[in-house]
């Protein structure tokens, strides 16, 4: 179940003032974060949003961090980011900054890295993926089926202005209700699907 809870609206550079806030990508983790710190939870992230500063960060903070990586990083070595030279299929662990790096290669010319602070270098038996690449598809998501719902169940009328407030709230409504629904005791012809 994928439910929104934090949200940050781009609006570009902003002027000096009272409302200037940091835009960098780690900035906007910590901020997004703050209502579940020190709740042991997951934090995945994509290549844009990756740093160490930032695991170590929310490793401080009580979360678990999983996130894929560019392969320009200076902190990979450069056995990491060969993919021609090994097999598809193969996979290759480091162990250092507090978590796990992983490279597979999925198929030819593709190398897929990812670090996590959760799992080590534990191999699915029936895929032969790592865990780690695993725990990435389940939980990578979020992002896509919300934007995903967005789309399908559109209310935005009239305006260009951050139309998808409007959306995302209606799905956390629909998310909260159906949770729910079984402890209510509704008539059915009430239940508007």
């Amino acid at each position: 179940m994928f439910y929104t809870s934090q949200m940050e609206v781009y609006v570009g550079q902003q002027p000096n003032g009272p409302y200037k806030i940091d835009t960098n990508a780690k900035a906007v983790v910590q901020r997004l974060c703050q209502p579940i710190l020190k709740t042991n939870r997951n934090v995945t992230t994509d290549n844009w949003f990756y740093s160490i500063p930032l695991a170590d960060s929310l490793r401080d903070n009580g979360l678990t961090f999983i996130g894929t990586m560019r392969k320009n990083k200076r902190e990979i070595p450069d056995l990491f980011t060969q993919k021609n030279e090994r097999p598809i299929g193969s996979s290759m662990f480091a162990f250092g900054c507090g978590g796990t790096l992983v490279s597979y290669i999925p198929k030819k010319n593709k190398n897929v890295l990812l670090f996590s602070m959760m799992r080590r270098d534990n191999i699915n038996g029936v895929t032969g993926k790592p865990e780690i690449i695993h725990r990435y598809n389940e939980t990578k998501g979020g992002v896509d089926v919300v934007d995903k719902l967005c789309a399908q169940y559109n209310v935005a009328r009239g305006t260009r202005r951050w139309p998808k407030h409007g959306n995302v709230a209606g799905i956390n409504s629909f998310i909260i209700y159906n949770s729910k629904k079984s402890q209510l005791n509704i008539p059915k012809k009430r239940i508007f699907n």
